[in-house]
C-alpha cells in the first residue's frame, strides 16, 4: 500500500466523520423537539455507533501526522511545530505509543485467557 493509497482511505473516513457530525447535529435538533427521555435513548444508541467512526478518523489522523513527517531533523522540529494543534485535537489513546501498549495489553490478555 502506497502513501497514496492511506491519504485516499484518509479522505474517506474524513468525509464519512464529518457526514456523521452533520446527521448528530441534526438528529440533536430533532430530539429536542421530541421527548427528552425517547431522546436521550435514540442519541445515546447513535452516538454509539458513531464512536468507531471517530476513534477510525482519529487513529488515521495521527498516521497521515506520521506519514508526512520529514526525516531531515530541521524540517521535522518545523513540522512538529506547525502540526502541533492540529495533533493536540488527536487523544492520546490513538498516538502510536498508546497504540503499541494497547496491543500488547490485548495479546496479554488473549494469552491469559488461554492458559
Amino acid at each position: 500500500m502506497s502513501v497514496k493509497h492511506v491519504k485516499k482511505y484518509y479522505d474517506t473516513v474524513v468525509q464519512d466523520y464529518m457526514e456523521m457530525r452533520e446527521v448528530l447535529k441534526e438528529m440533536e435538533h430533532m430530539m429536542s423537539e421530541n421527548s427528552a427521555t425517547e431522546a436521550s435513548q435514540n442519541i445515546n444508541a447513535i452516538k454509539a455507533n458513531v464512536e468507531k467512526l471517530k476513534e477510525n478518523y482519529m487513529r488515521i489522523s495521527y498516521i497521515i501526522y506520521l506519514l508526512n513527517m520529514p526525516n531531515k531533523k530541521e524540517k521535522k522540529r518545523k513540522y512538529i511545530r506547525e502540526k502541533e494543534k492540529e495533533l493536540n485535537k488527536i487523544p492520546k489513546e490513538h498516538t502510536l505509543d498508546a497504540v503499541i501498549q494497547e496491543d500488547k495489553e490485548s495479546l496479554e490478555n488473549v494469552k491469559e485467557f488461554l492458559k
